[in-house]
């Protein structure tokens, strides 16, 4: 089944902008939400949406070193045929 990573920099963007998406996108793609913690809030993603999560370490300033840093840990999770769509 191909890959679909969905990464936001706050778990509220996941809980309320695209809440449910996830969950449709799982049907057809092996979806991995990926987001800043607090880990808590990523768990209430997860067992709302039935799909895995990661907490990655992201900041919403622009830090190109920062941003390189937490694609490389996220890419640790799925490395191979990634869809990759950003909020």
């Amino acid at each position: 089944m191909p890959k679909l990573v969905r990464l936001t920099t706050v778990p509220l963007s996941l809980q309320y902008l695209i809440k449910g998406q996830p969950r449709f996108m799982s049907a057809f793609f092996e979806v991995l939400c990926v987001s800043s913690g607090p880990k808590e809030q990523l768990k209430k993603v997860s067992g709302y949406e039935q799909v895995k999560v990661q907490e990655v370490k992201m900041t919403r300033q622009i830090t190109p070193i920062q941003f390189l840093a937490s694609m490389v840990s996220a890419g640790a999770y799925y490395f191979f045929s990634v869809l990759v769509l950003l909020v």
